[in-house]
């Protein structure tokens, strides 16, 4: 920065960097952080630039970044162990209201369940043999939260997958109450449907995660998009490494069907279960709409 115009120089490290540099320096101090008017002002550019290339390389806007950010900060102070007051205002909230609003948009569950770590939530979960091993679904009071698969013996179990997934809820078999949940699943596994099943879900992610997983749920059984395309349609051109992520950390596969996602070379690219699991998925998904069953997408 020019010490005497206030004007920021530009550096190798490109304008989205430094506009995100300004805005967690802002929201460090416990600063308002500066409106994307004046960023783009400060920076000399437009506001639409400015928005489009920050998007294009950190997947959200400057607003969902601070949205985002303070979301972060609020669960982070709630899990040290501060008063609900405290991590309010020291995540930049002006009210106890916006924060649990924020929390539940931006991270998918409630500031009380956070900062107990899951502790005291009731996860319910029931298991089914397919074609692909054994699938175990986690379903709690808003829906569907996970789903593991277990495409052999030498894989974790779904109850130990979940436990590690939600370590102070309360995990109780409920076999029975859950198999219409589960046939729906083990059906996406063995028999897709060309039309997404509409099962309740409780998805929780980042503004980012979750755009990328409801373009996923749209992507047709028997097609697969590259991750640069994926990137493309959520809006976030320079952001392929950051869809790879989402994909990876993606709690609910063949719900959210992220091994649709491949390489753009036409390989594979990576899979949570494996790689032999993700081809025998996509292979299903092409016989089931008239396709060879070959081929890796």
């Amino acid at each position: 920065m020019d010490g005497e115009s206030g004007e920021v120089v530009m550096s190798d490290l490109g304008l989205p960097h430094l506009v995100c540099g300004v805005l967690e320096s802002s929201l460090e101090a416990g600063e308002a952080p500066p409106g994307l008017g004046l960023l783009a002002r400060r920076f000399g550019v437009g506001e639409r630039r400015l928005r489009r290339e920050f998007r294009a390389v950190f997947g959200v806007t400057p607003t969902e970044f601070i949205s985002a950010w303070r979301a972060t900060r609020f669960r982070d102070l709630l899990l040290s162990g501060v008063s609900v007051s405290e991590a309010v205002y020291g995540a930049g909230y002006v009210s106890s209201s916006r924060a649990y609003e924020a929390a539940e948009r931006s991270l998918g569950l409630s500031p009380g369940l956070v900062r107990r770590g899951s502790g005291g939530e009731r996860i319910e979960w029931g298991s089914a043999g397919s074609d692909l091993g054994v699938v175990t679904i986690g379903v709690s009071g808003r829906g569907i939260c996970a789903v593991v698969l277990q495409p052999d013996a030498g894989w974790p179990s779904g109850v130990e997958r979940l436990a590690e997934m939600f370590p102070r809820a309360e995990l109780r078999c409920g076999q029975t109450r859950l198999a219409d949940f589960l046939g729906c699943v083990v059906a996406l596994v063995e028999r897709p449907p060309v039309v997404s099943s509409e099962l309740p879900l409780d998805i929780r992610g980042t503004v980012f995660q979750r755009r990328v997983w409801k373009y996923l749920r749209g992507i047709p059984v028997g097609e697969t998009r590259s991750y640069g395309e994926v990137a493309r349609a959520v809006g976030s051109p320079g952001a392929v490494r950051a869809v790879g992520s989402a994909c990876a950390v993606n709690r609910l596969p063949v719900v959210v069907p992220c091994h649709r996602v491949v390489g753009s070379g036409g390989g594979l690219g990576g899979y949570a279960y494996g790689l032999d699991a993700k081809r025998r998925l996509l292979a299903t998904e092409r016989a089931a709409t008239g396709g060879d069953g070959d081929g890796e997408g």
